[in-house]
């Protein structure tokens, strides 16, 4: 059975892009190949809306289990946007994961937040080495890693406070 969430391929690539860091923008052209290859795969399968003039993708059970073993894996700890966007993808889709290992994951993605912030801090602190868009950039990356990193720890505490609930 899919899931009740058909996305067209249009909104794929547009949060896509949203994910992705500025120096690596997937093309329409390169996340339709992945697509094909998911549903050679069985993956996710293609349907169209009930009037015919829209398609969307589906995930297959296939698929899910394919990306909940994904979401299991490590990230390297390197530095660099490719790590970044690894981290961002887990983040945006660890809800998808049963709840232990959700939670064993957040433990693990919150200790690589934390490195990269640490990490993007101390290279703020060799200013005036670090100046112009360099030092925008830094900015930026700090912010968006401390507000992925407090979504995540708000995400972590609201499931130990409904489980507890339970």
């Amino acid at each position: 059975a899919a899931d009740e969430c058909a996305t067209p391929i249009g909104d794929i690539c547009r949060l896509a892009r949203l994910i992705a860091p500025r120096d690596w923008q997937p093309t329409r052209d390169v996340i339709t190949a992945a697509a094909e290859q998911a549903i050679r795969e069985g993956l996710v399968v293609m349907i169209d809306d009930a009037d015919g003039t829209r398609s969307a993708l589906e995930t297959t059970n296939r698929g899910r289990l394919r990306a909940a073993a994904l979401l299991r894996k490590p990230i390297a700890r390197t530095s660099g946007s490719f790590t970044r966007t690894c981290m961002s993808v887990k983040l945006c889709f660890l809800h998808l994961l049963p709840l232990p290992d959700r939670s064993a994951e957040a433990i693990a993605l919150a200790a690589l937040y934390r490195e990269a912030i640490a990490l993007v801090r101390r290279l703020l602190d060799l200013s005036p080495m670090v100046a112009g868009a360099a030092l925008q950039d830094l900015r930026c990356d700090l912010l968006h890693l401390d507000s992925e990193l407090a979504w995540l720890e708000g995400m972590t505490a609201w499931q130990r406070l409904s489980h507890a609930a339970e």
